[in-house]
């Protein structure tokens, strides 16, 4: 759990340049029965994809090289109208093993993780369009709750770029359109100006979820992407005892309340509970109250270190995606002022300035 009050989860993807003696990457496999077919290599871009190499398979074995890209980046293997995506880091080998017939479909892939999760998110949605139809994808929230929880596990990554951009029978699974969606997508977007402020991609996520935002009555209208919303979403998670809390109903009590996504089996997390407990010891009799949300992964690690607590502490985990993806949270501590009206105030950005944002609302 080290390290989760940067980041809820990286791609931990490790390129080992020094071993490479040439700046490429390398895609390679098998096709059972592709044979004398035309295998394509497609990059994409701002006008969809485009042709970067050509192969006719003089056996069902293929061999690609391109030179590595800028930045990480998304590609594709075409054949007979029929696709595999994947990703590329930097100037690893990625493997790809399939038939003629099932290819697109059915695969095996290895290399870096983001390809094995585009592989599994192609898996998932393929399920449910055989079952459902390619109309129902967009509306499934079984799938599109499985598909957040993968997004919220690293939105900065190129799984979660490829997710909000995927479309089945031209619709988009997660529309700017529908105000649930947006807030994944803005999630997305600000995971990307935080960690990867240069990626040709963040302007795009950022236009994306600011063109769209103006149309939400719930969403502010600024610049910033730190605060999506000013009215709470609920959040009603279990505590200690094993009771449900509502966020709603703490906040309706005329109480000003920080909101904490935290993980209290972090290392630093212990330090970090002194501080606001701090806080809470001299505003408490103000009006001022803490709800606690863990994501930790070991529920009686959490329970043992939120027991004594004197604030609300509610566990979450880290497969209950939903209150994550409604307030954007990416990064642990994760903090939002709500006022005496309960509705968001702020979001503190500076866990050095907790005390002295609180106090502006008391």
């Amino acid at each position: 759990m080290k390290g989760i009050f940067s980041i809820i989860a990286s791609a931990a993807i490790a390129v080992a340049a020094t071993s490479c003696s040439s700046n490429e990457w390398t895609i390679k496999g098998s096709i059972e029965g592709g044979e004398g077919h035309l295998l394509s290599l497609e990059a994409a871009s701002a006008s969809g994809w485009y042709c970067l190499d050509t192969l006719t398979l003089k056996s069902d074995n293929f061999n690609f090289s391109h030179p590595a890209p800028a930045y990480p980046d998304i590609y594709r293997l075409t054949i007979e109208g029929k696709s595999v995506y994947f990703a590329v880091d930097s100037i690893e080998t990625v493997k790809l093993t399939s038939s003629l017939d099932k290819f697109g479909s059915e695969y095996t892939i290895e290399g870096n993780d983001a390809s094995a999760l585009i592989a599994e998110v192609d898996k998932k949605v393929a399920a449910v369009a055989v079952a459902k139809g390619e109309q129902a994808v967009a509306t499934d929230e079984a799938l599109k709750r499985e598909l957040a929880q993968m997004i919220v596990a690293n939105p900065s990554g190129l799984a979660a770029y490829y997710i909000i951009n995927k479309k089945v029978g031209g619709t988009a699974i997660f529309s700017p359109l529908v105000k649930s969606d947006l807030r994944v997508i803005g999630a997305v977007a600000n995971a990307y100006s935080e960690k990867r402020p240069n990626d040709p991609r963040t302007d795009y996520l950022k236009a994306l979820y600011l063109s769209n935002r103006a149309a939400q009555s719930n969403i502010v209208n600024s610049d910033t992407l730190t605060v999506a919303q000013t009215h709470i979403f609920e959040i009603s998670l279990p505590d200690v005892n094993g009771k449900n809390v509502s966020l709603v109903e703490t906040a309706s009590k005329g109480n000003v309340v920080l909101l904490n996504f935290t993980a209290m089996t972090a290392d630093e997390s212990p330090a970090f509970n002194v501080e606001l407990n701090k806080i809470y010891s001299e505003y408490h009799s103000r009006g001022f109250e803490i709800y606690q949300v863990s994501v930790d992964d070991n529920e009686y690690a959490w329970r043992k270190a939120a027991k004594n607590l004197p604030w609300v502490s509610v566990y979450a985990g880290l497969n209950n995606s939903k209150c994550l993806v409604e307030y954007n949270v990416n990064v642990i501590p994760a903090l939002y002022v709500i006022d005496r009206n309960g509705e968001i105030a702020e979001r503190i950005t500076d866990i050095s300035k907790i005390k002295a944002t609180v106090a502006k609302y008391l």
